[in-house]
Parts: C-alpha cells; structure tokens; sequence
C-alpha cells in the first residue's frame, strides 16, 4: 500500500498531467492540444470549478455566519441561535473536510510540488484554523481569544481573495 502511494508516483498521472507538472510546453501550442483543453474545460472543467467556488464562498459565509452569531452580534432567541450555529457548524465542518481531504491528496501523490509551494499551506491553514474553532464551539470548550479568530477570518479572506487574484490574473 504504502509503496503504491509515495514510489509509484508517475503511474497515478496522465501524460498531460506529466507534461503540465514537467514543463513540457511545447506541447500547448499545437492546434489539436488546445482543441482538447477547450473541450475538456467546457465539458468538465468549468462546472467542477464553479462548483467549486461555490463550496468555498459557503464555507467563508457559513463560517463568518458562526462567528457573528457567537459573538452575539445579532440578537435572537436563545433556541434559534443554537440551532442555527450548531446546523452551520455541521455544515462548515463537512465543506471543511471534502477541502482538507482534497489538499491531503495532493500531498500525498506529489509531495514534493506541494510543499514547495507557499500557498498551498496558506490553503491548509485557511482550512484548519476555522475547523478548529467550529470544534471547539461545537464541544463547548474554552472560548477562543479575539485574536484567535481575526486570524482564522484573516487566513480565510486571503485565501479568498488570492484565489480570486489568480483567476483574475490568468483570464484577463
């Protein structure tokens, strides 16, 4: 098992994949190859992305919707509010879990891409930091510090906002 995840690594990737991760680019400027990505990318790529966007933007709500409503930010009935805290943490904790285990995938079939980049543990760290405080809440332990949660906020605004730097950046 463990042979088949970490030594094995080029037989997990297509050729495309291979020659993307490889530097490969002449292969881009052929007619018959940009052909297949805009295919693939109306096909597939762009409703896995959207839905994708989708999710995130959920968890960044949901989350701040969590933080406002334990802060007593605004008033509801006692009742309500739990509720609806424990139905969002419930929430944030699953859109949480598909992300980190889609980062735990990209770290186990190629470590080393991974960790080289920076932004990948910006990624992590946008992920766990508000897991950790939805957990807490959930249990009911020690209150995070204020500035424990302007940092969760702060990790998930910036990968928020980069994200959508990058797309900006590599469409226009």
């Amino acid at each position: 098992m463990w042979d088949l995840l970490f030594y094995k690594r080029q037989e997990c990737c297509s050729p495309f994949a291979d020659a993307v991760l490889y530097g490969r680019i002449d292969l881009f400027g052929e007619r018959g190859m940009e052909a297949m990505i805009n295919f693939k990318w109306r096909k597939f790529g762009r409703r896995n992305a959207y839905f994708l966007i989708f999710l995130y933007i959920l968890y960044l709500v949901l989350f701040m919707s969590i933080v406002t409503l334990d802060c007593d930010r605004i008033k509801l009935e006692a009742k309500v509010k739990n509720t609806l805290i424990i139905l969002f943490i419930f929430i944030v904790l699953v859109i949480g879990a598909v992300f980190l285990s889609s980062e735990i995938k990209q770290l186990i079939h190629r470590p080393y891409y991974y960790i080289r980049n920076i932004y990948n543990l910006v990624d992590v760290v946008s992920l766990i930091m508000p897991m950790e405080y939805v957990i807490n809440l959930l249990f009911g332990g020690d209150p995070f510090k204020p500035a424990y949660i302007g940092a969760s906020v702060f990790s998930l605004y910036f990968n928020f906002v980069s994200f959508f730097i990058s797309i900006y950046s590599r469409c226009f």
